[in-house]
This record gives C-alpha cells, sequence and structure tokens, in this order.
C-alpha cells in the first residue's frame, strides 16, 4: 500500500509533464495515421511540395555560397568551385540528399540553380564595385570589365 501511494504522489508531482508527453505522442500518432492512410498519389504529392520548399531554400543561399567559392578558389577552378559549392549544400540541407536518391528532386535542377547562381553573381560583379571587393579572388576578366563599365 505504501509504494502504491508513492507511486500516486510521483504521478501527481509530475503530471503536466505526464500530460504534455502523451500529448505529443498523440499527436504524432495522428499524423503517422494521417499519413499512412493518403493514397500514394497524395503522399507523393507531399513529397513533391516538401521538395520544392527545399529547392526554393537551396536556391535563397545558393549566391552566398557561389561567392563564398568564388573568393575560396578563384579563377580556373570551376570544377573544384561546384564541387565545393554541393558539398556545401548537402551539409546544409541534409534532406536534399534524399530527394536526389528518391527521385523527387533532380540533380540537373539543382545543377542549374547553381549555373543561375554563378550568372547572377557575375552580373553583380559587373555592376557594384562592393561586390568586387568582397569577392577578392574575382577572375581579371570580369574585373576589368567592371571597370571599363565605369
Amino acid at each position: 500500500m505504501k509504494n502504491f501511494i508513492t507511486v500516486l504522489g510521483v504521478i501527481y508531482d509530475n503530471l503536466p509533464l505526464i500530460l504534455t508527453i502523451a500529448a505529443i505522442l498523440f499527436g504524432i500518432g495522428v499524423k503517422v495515421k494521417n499519413f499512412l492512410s493518403q493514397s500514394a498519389e497524395e503522399k507523393k504529392k507531399q513529397l513533391k511540395e516538401q521538395a520544392d520548399k527545399v529547392v526554393e531554400l537551396v536556391r535563397e543561399g545558393l549566391l552566398s555560397l557561389v561567392s563564398k567559392a568564388e573568393k575560396e578558389w578563384g579563377s580556373g577552378t570551376g570544377v573544384i568551385k561546384k564541387a565545393w559549392v554541393w558539398e556545401q549544400i548537402q551539409a546544409q540541407y541534409d534532406k536534399l540528399t534524399d530527394f536526389i536518391a528518391s527521385g523527387v528532386i533532380s540533380q540537373e535542377t539543382i545543377d542549374d540553380l547553381i549555373e543561375t547562381a554563378v550568372d547572377e553573381l557575375n552580373e553583380l560583379l559587373k555592376k557594384n564595385d562592393k561586390v568586387v571587393k568582397a569577392v577578392e579572388a574575382v577572375p581579371t576578366v570580369v574585373v576589368e570589365a567592371a571597370q571599363k563599365e565605369e
């Protein structure tokens, strides 16, 4: 009887924590049940929506990564810079690798986004001296083109 009263005391003392954990587990159970009860088409649509969000996040961060790669490696090292950018993307967006492996996102899509970011950086380098100074190891051709436009 004494043990029973002790157990009730522990439960009473920790009731908010126990209820919180129960509510979280219930919520997870409902989400899992809803996901499992979806049709294959609905699951695919939901995965595609998540993949689109990941691609958008990658796109938003690519200009920064491309400029860092340019600063780090300089001109004439395109393959190295692209490999470095890919490595950084995969480190920052671990879901991306899963989506590529499952075929939801193509590697070509990410390659295209990287190329777009490179083009965008080159345009910025031509138009803005502050960008040229920030990316110190810029190719000479781009720097000369930016200076000629002044």
